[in-house]
């Protein structure tokens, strides 16, 4: 009916070109969307260049997607835009049907919830079913599924969930069992300081993303954080389980490395870096666990290390502190030991140092500084004066060293 005008037997309506007059269909049925602008099926008739759809029942009033790819706006709880046709009083469930990319945006920083079921999609009291694509600038997603769900993050910034992507989307909330992808993100993961909770810092904008027990990255930040070595390129970190991994970077002043990874830790030729179990970590200032060697660094002989050793028998090198380590082996590129105290020769460029009831022994040492007492070896050693309380044996230049004790007789004796 139009105008007081009943008409029957009609297959196509054109509600004609826009002429600044808005033109409405009034239905209680289902209307179907045909993938093009403008156009519906309602009752079997086909409706052209239709303006606004105004439904009188919320129950009966569908909105159906097409086969192709049709478009949806959420503008408010109560008015929904598709294929630019109005839509007021429908049914709050809509299903765009199979096209392959239906989508479905809304406001800047508005709220959409997902949860265990593909391409669901829920906001402002209205769900969509078949949807492809998410798009909201500022954007709020939150899991509300009762199963663990994952999170991919592009360095573009989209995400994809739940055979979705979401576009312009800055905050994911878990529900704490959620598991997060940021492999393709350059700048990886930054630690927030709260538990289960991260920032992706993508080539486009910051998403935080919070409630999660797992994360995939290459590169993770943080500061004044305790990390756990687990394995190769994976350590727990503010309850997360991180794997990927291949660089931790930790801003503050005591961050913290405990590994269970059956490694050494092995010095670069950057200060405060060490790597450990595939990971390099920067910026740590207290390091324990692994294998309990430390390795130098070899770099051509370019530069050199230099252990300091500590009350307690840990090892300084630059700011970092190496806790339980057993066994140094340099490189002999000029490295260097300060503040032994007391040592044990074991053979060139090596000795024991004894602290309490632990050995820590080194290899590839040239110098020692803050020497102390020298005990020679079982075998013959050879002892060169080189200067006030200095001097040389084992290939290693002494330092500061108050006494020597030969050690053992070997077949021609000790020699200074």
């Amino acid at each position: 009916e139009v105008h007081g005008l009943t008409f029957k037997n009609i297959e196509t309506v054109d509600a004609g070109s826009d002429n600044g007059v808005v033109d409405k269909l009034t239905t209680a049925t289902q209307v179907d969307l045909t993938g093009t602008d403008k156009e519906l099926i309602n009752t079997g008739i086909t409706f052209q260049n239709l303006d606004s759809v105004v439904f009188t029942s919320s129950i009966t009033g569908i909105i159906a997607g097409s086969a192709l790819s049709d478009t949806f706006v959420i503008d408010s709880g109560s008015q929904v835009t598709a294929n630019e046709i109005v839509f007021t009083g429908f049914n709050s469930t809509i299903d765009a049907g199979s096209g392959l990319e239906d989508s479905v945006s809304g406001a800047d920083g508005s709220q959409w919830f997902i949860s265990d079921i593909d391409n669901q999609i829920k906001s402002s009291d209205i769900t969509f079913l078949g949807i492809e694509s998410v798009i909201a600038t500022g954007g709020l997603l939150t899991d509300i599924g009762t199963s663990a769900n994952q999170f991919t993050i592009a360095d573009n910034g989209s995400i994809d969930a739940d055979a979705m992507t979401f576009t312009g989307f800055t905050s994911i909330t878990g529900s704490g069992d959620e598991i997060l992808n940021a492999s393709a993100v350059i700048d990886g993961l930054s630690l927030t300081g709260s538990n289960n909770q991260v920032i992706a810092r993508t080539s486009t904008n910051a998403i935080t993303v919070s409630g999660i027990a797992a994360a995939q990255a290459d590169r993770l930040t943080g500061s004044n954080v305790a990390y756990e070595v687990t394995a190769n390129n994976a350590l727990t970190a503010q309850a997360i389980d991180f794997t990927g991994l291949t660089e931790v970077v930790d801003s503050g002043t005591s961050g913290d490395v405990a590994s269970t990874a059956s490694d050494q830790w092995t010095l670069t030729d950057k200060d405060d870096e060490v790597v450990h179990a595939g990971i390099s970590f920067q910026g740590i200032k207290t390091l324990s666990g692994g294998n309990n060697i430390l390795a130098g660094h070899d770099n051509n002989g370019l530069t050199s290390d230099t252990y300091t050793l500590r009350s307690g028998g840990d090892i300084q090198v630059d700011a970092m502190v190496f806790v339980g380590m057993d066994t140094v082996n340099a490189t002999g590129n000029l490295d260097a030991v300060e503040d032994t105290g007391a040592l044990t020769l074991t053979g060139n460029n090596a000795f024991n140092v004894v602290d309490g009831s632990s050995i820590i022994h080194f290899t590839g040492i040239d110098s020692v500084t803050g020497t102390g007492v020298i005990t020679g070896t079982s075998g013959d050693d050879i002892f060169t004066v080189t200067g006030n309380n200095t001097l040389l044996s084992k290939d290693i230049s002494f330092e500061d060293v108050s006494s020597v004790l030969a050690g053992g007789q070997g077949s021609d004796g000790d020699t200074v």
